[in-house]
């Protein structure tokens, strides 16, 4: 480990000071120890995003919300979610204020005609898509558990060499296994990050299933720190024998506050004479039975 580390440390230094490595090719766990140095840089995040996706090739959703996180802790305003089936079917889902405080996910649900609930529970009701750390692995619902470096050796990735992306050099790793292959594309000059990632599942008789690409456009933020501020996803079907988009989309960050306090956000003011249904007993309390004490002050 100390090894790793001091090898990631010259690296960095060599990026920083301008010498180019380019005919080196680094071992996989050095690139991988660069992966979670990046990652362990970014405490918290603030921003707003825009998120505009096509599903199945006729449903456009476009949503746009304030998303925070610091550690476990995470929160989520919800200010638009809309959705279009066609010119004469349009929908609005009622928007949400979701605070995760580490141990219980509660919720303010805010419906078109005006009337509010609250809920909690113990689960995570968190979308994983729309936590920006989680574009950094492939499947968005286990980021909790594995995050891009423990990802691809759960994969038993291996390193196959460099290519140029976009004019950015990447290491370039892949797995494949019976049901499915990856690639991704890594930058060591932009902070290890993740520029690309295409995963391929496969059918019984060998042929391909579907196709899903990843692609990201990052910032740099003060102490070499490199956030994802676009993400673009299309998901490919090919088991009904031709070509069909299932999902393609964008999401978008703005306004992006790096390593800042967050702390304020991950408190939900609910009235204590208030009604919060409880999802893991099936019951209601009132507020100032279950809210957490430092919420009633």
């Amino acid at each position: 480990m100390k090894k790793d580390l001091f090898l990631l440390v010259t690296l960095t230094c060599s990026v920083i000071g301008g010498f180019s490595y380019s005919d080196e090719l680094l071992p996989l766990n050095i690139v991988l120890a660069g992966v979670r140095h990046y990652d362990s840089k970014v405490k918290s995040i603030k921003a707003e995003i825009v998120d505009d996706r096509i599903i199945d090739s006729s449903i456009r959703i476009r949503a746009e919300y304030t998303l925070a996180f610091m550690g476990p802790r995470q929160y989520l305003d919800e200010k638009i979610w809309e959705g279009k089936v066609s010119s004469k079917l349009k929908l609005r889902n009622p928007t949400r204020i979701i605070v995760y405080d580490g141990e219980r996910c509660w919720a303010k649900v805010i419906f078109n005609s005006g009337r509010v609930e609250y809920t909690v529970t113990t689960k995570r009701n968190f979308n994983g898509r729309l936590d920006p750390r989680s574009w950094l692995a492939f499947t968005w619902y286990d980021y909790d558990r594995y995050g891009l470096a423990d990802y691809l050796i759960r994969r038993k990735a291996k390193m196959k060499g460099k290519e140029k992306l976009n004019g950015e050099v990447c290491y370039v790793l892949e797995f494949k296994e019976e049901k499915r292959k990856g690639k991704f594309w890594i930058a060591p000059y932009k902070g290890f990050r993740l520029l690309k990632s295409e995963i391929i599942g496969f059918n019984e008789d060998g042929g391909e299933r579907f196709k899903s690409v990843r692609e990201f456009i990052y910032k740099r933020f003060p102490d070499d720190i490199w956030f994802p501020v676009e993400i673009r996803v299309k998901l490919v079907d090919f088991s009904s024998g031709r070509l069909r988009i299932v999902h393609k989309g964008v999401m978008k960050l703005k306004e992006i506050e790096v390593n800042t306090d967050v702390s304020s956000l991950f408190h939900l003011d609910i009235p204590l004479d208030t009604k919060v249904f409880d999802f893991d007993s099936g019951r209601s309390y009132l507020a100032k039975d279950i809210i957490p004490r430092e919420w009633k002050d």
